[in-house]
């Protein structure tokens, strides 16, 4: 993780022009973002879980699941962060891989990134407490 962090941090400063403040505002997104991402993961594997739970209804896990998979499509990456995604495939097995495919962050502020990360997160940890209660 700290690894992550010191790369986000140089490649940010190293695209000139980026104050010492922005940097600190991506460095917090990117906290966000990881942590959020965490929670999401934490959360696929809990509805793995109780899929085979007879009292849960088939309807809620297939919206949790679509509304998983709405956060995850809407989810904003932030610039200079790399980390892990899963990524599910056709085989009908879970594979972690060094790349993703979510939106990219154009024409977005420090500032701006870190809010959207605040609400991306928060939006995550209200479904994971909606699932897990």
């Amino acid at each position: 993780m700290r690894y992550l962090i010191i790369t986000s941090v140089l490649w940010i400063t190293a695209c000139g022009g980026s104050s010492k403040k922005d940097a600190e505002l991506l460095n917090e997104a990117s906290l966000l973002h990881n942590e959020a991402v965490a929670i999401a993961r934490d959360l696929k594997a809990h509805l793995n879980q109780i899929e085979s739970d007879s009292t849960i209804s088939v309807d809620s896990l297939k919206v949790w699941k679509q509304l998983l998979t709405q956060w995850n499509e809407e989810l904003v990456e932030v610039p200079g962060n790399e980390h892990e995604h899963d990524h599910d495939h056709d085989d009908g097995h879970d594979h972690d891989h060094d790349h993703h495919h979510h939106q990219p962050a154009d024409q977005v502020t420090a500032a701006e990134m870190l809010f959207i990360q605040r609400d991306m997160k928060e939006r995550i940890e209200q479904l994971s407490y909606r699932i897990k209660r």
